[in-house]
């Protein structure tokens, strides 16, 4: 496994394939659905520029990262693993991403987890990190009960901050 950084729409490309891994592996684990980061980055942040940390397996696919995202008043620091990955693995990840986020002139983080993964809660535990219980609610919609798609109203049209860096 080797360690790396990705900027920019690289970085996009590589941590929407990590999140569809996951997905893909479990459906259910994980914060993170991949539409997420393609969201987010529609508005531009001072972390677009930030080099963001990726693990790559030797089939040079993503196999976990710490993806930090300006959101004004907090930097969010999300660490993403694959499921299957051990406690150790889930620590050193954790630990790289901090001393990143660190290293790059961050005083404060705000790390979101899912309240069921028991691993991650006890790892960001022993790095002095507390639970600030009932801040965040997620929930699920089944495909078939979502709603229709609204057409775009006359006189707009939907770009991507891609058509603006191809």
């Amino acid at each position: 496994m080797r360690e790396e950084h990705r900027v920019g729409i690289r970085y996009l490309e590589e941590v929407t394939t990590l999140t569809q891994r996951v997905r893909a592996t479990h459906p259910t684990t994980g914060m993170y659905e991949a539409g997420d980061f393609q969201w987010w980055w529609r508005t531009q942040r001072a972390t677009d520029d930030l080099p963001q940390l990726f693990w790559l397996g030797d089939d040079g696919r993503p196999e976990a990262a710490v993806i930090a995202t300006d959101w004004g008043d907090t930097i969010g620091l999300d660490p993403i693993v694959m499921p299957d990955a051990t406690p150790e693995w889930i620590a050193h990840v954790v630990d790289r991403g901090l001393l990143h986020a660190n290293e790059a002139g961050f005083e404060a983080v705000n790390i979101v987890i899912d309240a069921a993964d028991d691993v991650m809660a006890d790892v960001l535990a022993r790095r002095g990190f507390t639970n600030m219980e009932d801040e965040l609610v997620e929930s699920w919609l089944s495909a078939a009960d979502r709603p229709a798609i609204s057409p775009l109203s006359s006189g707009y049209r939907l770009a991507s901050r891609l058509d603006k860096c191809r």
